[in-house]
């Protein structure tokens, strides 16, 4: 299954939600890449993240839905939990005081973040952040991401659900070709640049 970002994604999380952890995953760098995937059967579905509860619609992957005719053929809702995480201290060691991931997570996190005195800096997205820490052993910033990232890179959760609003859910749709509802739940239903699609989308 494919989905845009690196390992560690709040996508690949809602893959593993889906389809259970036993599935594998293809990480994408872009959307374009993502269904491009789907399309030449190099992945049988991907994970579209399609509105989130704080950010709303994500316009991009409506418009290729209708660039790549891709079929709907499940939704997944994932709440999205940030962790504020960083490389395992030394004895003594202090907490970094700079934080890095997507400027959505860290606008998502800004209370937090300035109640405890962080300084924030921006990122290409949140596991590719956690990544970019774990590689370079930036031992000096820590990052915004998810549990499955902090897994993946090894790093250690300083504080899990830093988030200003914990209502903080994006729908996910599970995109394919032929015929709709063989990605493990959900009608096929053709999408509209507006998410127009009955109820599905709801």
């Amino acid at each position: 299954v494919a989905f845009q970002g690196e390992h560690g994604a709040y996508s690949e999380e809602a893959v593993f939600q889906h389809f259970g952890d036993k599935v594998a995953t293809l990480p994408c760098q872009s959307f374009e890449d993502l269904f491009a995937a789907v399309e030449s059967g190099e992945a049988a579905y991907g994970m579209l993240p399609m509105e989130n509860s704080q950010a709303g619609s994500i316009n991009k992957a409506y418009d290729l839905l209708m660039d790549f005719d891709l079929r709907v053929h499940g939704e997944t809702i994932l709440r999205v939990q940030h962790a504020l995480m960083a490389l395992p201290r030394e004895d003594g060691e202090a907490n970094p005081l700079k934080v890095r991931s997507h400027p959505q997570a860290l606008a998502q996190c800004e209370n937090f973040l300035k109640s405890n005195g962080l300084a924030a800096q921006a990122g290409a997205d949140t596991a590719g952040s956690a990544k970019e820490i774990a590689d370079g052993n930036l031992r000096d910033v820590a990052a915004i991401c998810s549990r499955l990232a902090a897994t993946r890179y090894g790093l250690k959760i300083l504080q899990l659900g830093i988030e200003d609003n914990k209502f903080n859910f994006t729908r996910f749709w599970v995109g394919g070709e032929g015929r709709g509802g063989e990605g493990g739940g959900g009608g096929g239903v053709l999408v509209s640049k507006h998410g127009d699609a009955g109820d599905g989308d709801r």
